[in-house]
């Protein structure tokens, strides 16, 4: 009924309804009053509580799902409350039908994982309760089982449901699912197609150092980098493994480094490693492992491929060593280094091990006066040790890049009649 000047038309509802099939229903207010409120009833005239509900609006959308459609005939009422007080409403009544054995299929997920859950629900829309059943890529009929599990909803207004639950999905099962819904009396057969294509999960990639973390690099020291790429086992065994080292210094340098890769288990796991045989300052930086897996064609439909990586930074410092030159005299029964007779001779030479273009010295000491102090050569010698030459001495290199390292030794000065402590 009307009691203004003005009219409620309801658009949406002219054709019958389709079960199964989601339909807008929209209510609008064509007057010269402002609209304070737009509702939608269930059966009757206003009757019962509003199910939708819209504020200072001119129209309202009333959404019908498989969920709240209702059954054929079943009436909902548009009411518009005017500004003034006054109020409007009009109904309509549904004409709702099921089509003849529809199927239909929709994914829950959007991606299936290898390893993970997939889930497949096939909808009928059938005027009688048909046979629903799933065949898999290979046309075998699908069954529970402990991989996969079948249940169905039952039939209920036209509609009925039935879900295929693969509990952890393998690249092998990629291909072309059929739901087919079959009624025998009288014969009617529908069918609906999906296509899974199982994606392979990202490889975990690890790195290994040997030595540690921990451990301070040298030149002259080796190093071994093990990249360990794992995948899961729900990621079959024709699918390949492409793996790569990338560095900040050239890995092709066979005199110094190898490179090793092998297959550990079946297929689930690979090794691939660096050696770095002999380490230069020049290695210094970062090192990354990179891992591809697949992409691989099954039941005609490819398998994309994942790839992911690690990096690793590594840090490497010039090596020095100092060699020292004694002879001590035949009466001289005290082991040394870091013991020393005075009134001999001794030589300490500094040297820098695989260092980058030429190489600078500087010494420095703990004495106040003795021969090590502040020289700048590689070999320094004094040919008479004096008590004042003990102490700890330090010889810093530099190299042409401007690496540096350092390295230290202890003279501690003894005689028969006196001791010189370390300073």
């Amino acid at each position: 009924f009307l009691v203004c000047a003005g009219q409620l038309d309801i658009t949406g509802h002219e054709e019958p309804l389709i079960i199964g099939v989601s339909w807008d229903i929209v209510c609008s207010w064509n007057g010269d009053a402002n609209v304070t409120k737009m509702e939608w009833f269930l059966v009757g005239l206003g009757t019962g509580d509003a199910i939708e509900t819209v504020m200072g609006d001119n129209s309202i959308v009333l959404t019908l799902n498989p969920g709240n459609m209702g059954l054929d005939g079943t009436a909902y009422t548009c009411r518009a409350t005017l500004s003034d007080g006054q109020r409007a409403e009009e109904s309509i009544i549904l004409s709702v039908k099921a089509l003849e054995n529809i199927a239909s299929i929709a994914a829950i997920s959007s991606l299936a994982i290898a390893g993970e859950s997939f889930i497949l629900v096939c909808n009928v829309s059938s005027e009688r309760e048909a046979n629903l059943s799933w065949v898999d890529p290979n046309g075998v009929e699908m069954r529970d089982d402990p991989d996969t599990t079948v249940s169905y909803s039952g039939w209920n207004g036209g509609m009925s449901t039935l879900v295929l639950t693969i509990n952890s999905i393998r690249t092998s099962e990629s291909g072309v699912y059929k739901c087919i819904s079959d009624i025998a009396v009288p014969p009617s057969k529908s069918e609906a197609s999906f296509v899974v294509q199982v994606q392979i999960p990202e490889p975990t990639v690890t790195i290994l150092r040997a030595p540690e973390h921990s451990v301070q690099l040298f030149t002259t020291d080796s190093l071994v980098l093990t990249c360990v790429i794992e995948l899961i086992p729900e990621v079959d065994s024709y699918v390949a493994i492409n793996s790569q080292w990338r560095g900040h210094s050239s890995l092709t340098d066979s005199e110094r480094r190898v490179i090793v890769s092998e297959l550990v288990g079946l297929h689930l796991k690979y090794n691939t490693s660096v050696t770095f045989n002999t380490l230069k300052t020049t290695d210094s930086g970062s090192y990354t492992c990179s891992a591809t897996v697949g992409p691989q064609e099954r039941n005609n439909h490819l398998i994309s491929s994942s790839r992911t990586a690690e990096t690793i930074s590594i840090s490497v410092a010039l090596k020095v060593t100092i060699d020292v030159t004694y002879n001590p005299p035949s009466d001289f029964n005290l082991p040394s280094p870091p013991y020393y007779r005075p009134a001999t001779s001794l030589t300490l030479t500094c040297r820098a091990h695989h260092p980058t273009g030429s190489v600078s010295y500087q010494w420095s000491s703990t004495c106040s006066s003795c021969f090590a102090r502040s020289s700048s050569s590689q070999s320094i010698t004094k040919t008479t040790l004096q008590s004042i030459d003990a102490g700890v001495h330090t010889c810093t290199a530099t190299d042409g890049s401007g690496n540096t390292g350092s390295n230290t030794t202890e003279m501690r000065m003894m005689g028969r009649n006196f001791v010189d402590t370390k300073q």
